[in-house]
């Protein structure tokens, strides 16, 4: 009996031993999976602490900012590099450019309920914001150019509908390009 209680206890305990080894194997690959994530994404990655100062940054951040090495950027603090919380926000990169950026952040709090942290994400919408700003400048002039046109224009679809009828159609017509 006392033998089987031994044997017991002891399969006991390396059956604990293989399983919180199982719980550590795990848990190291959950941890280099998201740190291979956190790596290779595109959009920047930050955490930073409730007075500003940023304690990681992913790689695309880093380079988003011009910044040769994590620890430059570590060394800034959030309200000196960023205009805005959330949403569309102005970020200045290492060169001084600013960057317009989307920016999202959650507070993490701790039991007491204070925040210790934010995490959050900064995706570089410059290239858009300058293409809306082209775009929007581009039709600006081709309206105004078919409001000087002493001719009326029209577009129809294949199904013979107006897509489009200049300012002229009053004149020319009698009708607004509304009707």
């Amino acid at each position: 009996v006392v033998v089987m209680s031994l044997f017991a206890l002891f399969a006991f305990r390396k059956r604990s031993e293989i399983l919180e080894h199982d719980d550590v194997t795990h848990l190291r690959e959950s941890e280099a999976r998201f740190t291979e994530l956190s790596e290779t994404l595109q959009e920047g990655i930050f955490v930073r602490n409730a007075e500003g100062t940023l304690l990681d940054v992913n790689p695309a951040m880093v380079r988003m900012l011009g910044y040769s090495a994590k620890y430059e950027l570590l060394d800034v603090p959030w309200q000196a590099i960023t205009e805005g919380e959330s949403g569309e926000i102005k970020v200045r990169c290492k060169d001084g450019a600013m960057l317009a950026c989307q920016a999202t952040s959650t507070p993490l709090y701790n039991p007491t309920g204070e925040v210790v942290r934010y995490q959050g994400t900064l995706i570089d919408v410059s290239q858009k914001k300058e293409m809306e700003e082209r775009l929007h400048h581009e039709q600006e002039f081709a309206r105004r150019l078919v409001a000087c046109f002493p001719d009326m224009i029209s577009a129809l679809d294949r199904d013979g509908r107006y897509t489009f009828v200049s300012p002229r159609s009053q004149e020319v017509l009698g009708y607004t390009p509304d009707e």
